[in-house]
């Protein structure tokens, strides 16, 4: 499943995954299993979006990132606020919109050590904030749409098997 999804997005592989090797002396993640998780964190962050009613700035599919969603929010809402108050009443870090998007989107990162079960604590924090701003967000909405599709896409950890 894994490999497939890798394929399917343009990550070339010839391993097995998800892969992990050593490093003078601890287990570190390769990046084809990075590429991998940033891919379903991904897909999982934009299903949230689509259960929240909201949309998705990048519409065409072979245009959505790897490591970042940008949600478009209605007009009555500035972005702004969304990302002010995710940092100063939920300790979460969101991404402006910046230029001709500015109050307009807000971005969820996917990279780095960002994992599944902490991307649902961010989809969490964003429903809150979205009822916070006067958003008509159904609590738990994003969160259960996200792990859906998580539960059915995250291999089991090969060194814990």
């Amino acid at each position: 499943m894994a490999k497939q999804l890798l394929v399917e997005h343009g990550w070339q592989t010839n391993k097995c995954l998800p892969c992990s090797w050593q490093q003078n002396g601890r287990s570190r993640v390769s990046q084809v299993e990075g590429g991998w998780r940033q891919i379903v964190t991904g897909q999982a962050g934009r299903l949230a979006v689509e259960a929240w009613g909201l949309k998705n700035y990048t519409q065409k599919e072979e245009y959505f990132s790897k490591i970042l969603t940008t949600i478009l929010v209605p007009p009555y809402i500035d972005s702004s606020e969304i990302v002010r108050r995710a940092w100063k009443r939920y300790n979460l870090s969101l991404g402006l919109g910046l230029n001709k998007v500015a109050g307009k989107v807000f971005r969820i990162g996917h990279l780095g050590n960002l994992n599944e079960v902490q991307l649902l604590g961010c989809l969490a924090g964003v429903e809150m904030i979205l009822k916070d701003v006067g958003y008509p967000v159904k609590l738990g909405s994003g969160v259960a749409a996200a792990s859906a599709y998580l539960q059915n896409n995250i291999p089991m950890i090969p060194s814990r098997i």
